[in-house]
């Protein structure tokens, strides 16, 4: 899906979240986005707590069962929300591990200075 390869690309948050934004508006032109957990579709999206909740939401109605058939159009557009959520989860994730990497200096580093 050419949107979770964009994400897994996006080299900062701000990125995904207009990513995740333009999605989120796509859904408005589906019938069926009345089946997804309730605010899925809704914007604005409010960061990664937000995004967290979603993703959480939909894991969790296509593990009830909601998503029970690709073939089905109702269980296709939940399975597609559920991945799209969980990319910008795990990028968003990503980045802020390596942001915190970035700004931790390593042990080894620290430990020759002081010598």
């Amino acid at each position: 899906m050419l949107i979770i390869d964009a994400m897994r690309r996006s080299n900062t948050t701000h990125e995904i979240c207009f990513l995740l934004t333009n999605y989120v508006e796509t859904l408005q032109f589906y019938d069926t986005t009345k089946h997804l957990p309730a605010g899925v579709a809704v914007l604005p999206v409010h960061g990664i707590e937000d995004i967290e909740a979603r993703c959480a939401g939909l894991q969790e109605a296509k593990l009830c069962g909601l998503a029970r058939s690709q073939c089905n159009t109702n269980g296709a557009i939940l399975n597609e929300a559920a991945d799209v959520f969980y990319e910008a989860v795990c990028r968003l994730k990503a980045l802020e591990i390596s942001a915190n990497l970035l700004a931790t200096p390593s042990q080894g580093a620290a430990a020759h200075q002081s010598v």
